[in-house]
């Protein structure tokens, strides 16, 4: 299955309200709001089928290898101030917007805490590339031209969410999607190819869950180090994927289906299994 397309983007439906937030269902009242990085994308298709079911309306934004949170960049990017700025344009619309009535945060939260790609200790060994983030001081120092540790970036998760609790948001914050760390389409074709008459099952292209917790261990601390809030929902897309249908084991496929799309995006079917997660929050 594709991974999703951006419904913002031409010949998709939705409509831009600004350069930054996009409408995908429109509503007289309240509003959900999907805001992250790529990972917030390729769920919008399978989230904009829900909510059209509800009496919400459904606002996104996106923006590729930018985690959702305020006073960052990307270090290695060029276009490092667009991170920084579309947050800062975003966070303001949202604090400002009273018709939005829940945000459901969405990220690659562990790859910015690692700066650091995947590998899943199989053979599978996601392209050289560092994302690393840089802080950005507000009070007119600037970019800072060193990156941030881990423990600084699951501060800045931690200031940025709470930010939006303290608004009054409700907040449904999806933690970390388990990456794959090879192609899953391609894997599941080349296992065919070379196992035409093999054993197909839930184990295959699985991967380590012991890996995956040991890989996120300071994702999960950061995002628990919120604390509590009668306003804020957590949503653990790894009950669904790790450690379920095989004991110490994150499964890629389930029923004949791929649950990812490439190395570590969900596909669309991988993105309905979230949202019935998701769903529920929002009462």
């Amino acid at each position: 299955e594709n991974i999703s397309y951006t419904p913002c983007a031409t010949n998709h439906p939705g409509k831009f309200l600004n350069d930054s937030v996009c409408m995908l269902v429109e509503s007289g009242d309240k509003f959900v709001y999907l805001y992250g990085d790529s990972h917030a994308r390729v769920i919008s298709n399978e989230l904009k089928k829900a909510i059209d079911q509800t009496d919400y309306g459904l606002l996104y934004s996106y923006n590729r290898a930018c985690p959702p949170v305020e006073s960052v960049y990307i270090l290695n990017n060029k276009g490092k101030r667009n991170c920084y700025k579309s947050n800062k344009k975003i966070y303001a619309y949202i604090q400002q917007n009273p018709d939005i009535d829940f945000v459901i945060l969405v990220s690659r939260w562990t790859v910015y805490v690692e700066s650091s790609r995947f590998n899943n200790e199989e053979g599978g060994l996601e392209p050289v590339g560092v994302v690393q983030l840089g802080a950005v001081n507000e009070q007119g120092a600037g970019y800072s031209p060193e990156g941030m540790s881990s423990d600084e970036v699951g501060q800045q998760y931690i200031a940025s969410i709470k930010k939006l609790l303290d608004t009054g948001k409700k907040v449904i914050l999806v933690y970390p999607i388990p990456e794959a760390g090879w192609n899953v389409p391609d894997f599941i074709e080349k296992y065919y190819w070379k196992n035409p008459d093999g054993v197909f099952s839930q184990m295959t292209g699985s991967t380590s869950y012991e890996v995956f917790k040991r890989r996120s261990a300071k994702t999960f601390e950061a995002l628990d180090n919120i604390g509590e809030h009668q306003n804020l929902y957590r949503v653990y897309p790894h009950s669904l994927f790790c450690n379920s249908d095989i004991n110490n084991r994150c499964i890629v496929q389930k029923n004949g289906r791929l649950l990812y799309g490439d190395d570590d995006h969900v596909s669309n079917f991988g993105a309905s299994e979230i949202i019935k997660l998701i769903l529920p929050k929002l009462k």
